[in-house]
């Protein structure tokens, strides 16, 4: 299986953020317009949290419904967990899957290049997958027994 840098040449090389004091309503604005389930919260160019569309529908369901100008930061995960462009597939996988996350920041240099989801995860390894299929069939067509 490839790696995660093989993910991110497939998707637009933009990573949407805002700070920790930004109205929910603007943060779910951003995402409504870039078509994104998910916002990197920074504070000082580092990466304090992060804010999902899964991380609001919750926070509606347990807490009264918050204000249009209540801050990203009370709603934000403040865990935040990275991978690096040369992770395996499997290792995002597993990450994903142990964590119960859907987000990935992809860190190189302490840089963040990119974020993955788990749609892009599943839909690299079912390219690749497909891939295999479509060779072990070429073979058996050209080597009949």
């Amino acid at each position: 299986m490839s790696n995660v840098r093989k993910i991110l040449e497939s998707k637009p090389g933009t990573v949407w953020s805002v700070a920790p004091d930004t109205p929910l309503v603007d943060a779910l604005r951003l995402m409504a317009e870039k078509k994104v389930g998910a916002l990197l919260v920074r504070e000082n160019d580092q990466i304090v949290g992060i804010f999902t569309e899964r991380d609001f529908a919750r926070h509606i369901i347990r807490v009264e419904s918050p204000s249009e100008q209540t801050p990203v930061r009370q709603l934000m995960i403040e865990r935040v967990y990275v991978i690096s462009p040369e992770e395996p597939l499997e290792q995002c996988i597993a990450l994903m899957v142990e964590k119960q996350i859907r987000h990935l920041p992809v860190l190189e240099n302490d840089k963040v290049i990119g974020m993955i989801s788990i749609r892009d995860v599943i839909k690299q390894a079912i390219e690749e997958k497909d891939n295999v299929i479509h060779n072990l069939e070429d073979h058996i067509w050209r080597n009949p027994t």
